[in-house]
């Protein structure tokens, strides 16, 4: 954790703010870790961006706050169902409650340095986790979910649909995913990670 974590975090409770978010990355030591760090920043970003338009989709619990008197009034996780994405069941909740904003800054000072799975088989188990908890996500989730899969799919049938066009699809894409992680990377002081962009994809 970020030595300025708490006083970051604590700075952005003002008004009716009820859960403030922070950004997590991982320990890069080689391809595999590097691969995974941008892959988090990645889909926090889009959790980031939904939050923000007041449609909450998904959050990183080791890296989440909120306010006590929204946790209490959600009856807490003795109250609420369970969920193998407890972390965003929560933030759902006090969405639910009408009361409070929920924000997500990209703030540096806020950032988490997490560690990597350490095998494909770890990899897949906790993606599988995540798809299971993505499942009580509100329709706009489902849609980003389906669209990031169908496209990833398409790009791994390149070499069977080969054109010109589709070619200028691709790098359209690439480049798309390049010039929306460069800034937030920057801002985050993790620029370094994207020489592994190329494993990311």
């Amino acid at each position: 954790v970020n030595p300025l974590w708490a006083k970051t975090i604590a700075s952005y409770y003002v008004g009716n703010v009820g859960v403030v978010n922070g950004f997590t990355s991982q320990t890069v030591k080689d391809s595999f870790s590097g691969m995974q760090a941008i892959d988090f920043i990645y889909l926090l970003f889009i959790a980031a961006g939904t939050i923000n338009l007041g449609k909450p989709v998904s959050c990183i619990g080791n890296n989440m706050s909120f306010r006590n008197k929204a946790y209490e009034e959600t009856g807490g996780f003795e109250k609420l169902p369970f969920s193998v994405t407890e972390d965003f069941l929560l933030l759902n909740s006090i969405h639910k409650l009408k009361k409070y904003e929920i924000i997500y800054p990209l703030n540096k000072d806020s950032l988490v340095i997490s560690k990597p799975v350490l095998s494909f088989r770890e990899l897949f188990n906790q993606k599988k986790r995540w798809a299971v908890g993505g499942i009580t996500t509100p329709p706009i989730g489902i849609g980003l979910m389906i669209w990031s899969f169908l496209t990833n799919l398409f790009i791994l049938l390149t070499p069977f649909y080969f054109s010109a066009a589709w070619s200028y699809l691709l790098l359209f894409k690439i480049a798309i995913d390049f010039f929306v992680l460069l800034p937030v990377h920057q801002r985050l002081g993790l620029q370094k990670n994207l020489k592994y962009f190329l494993v990311f994809l």
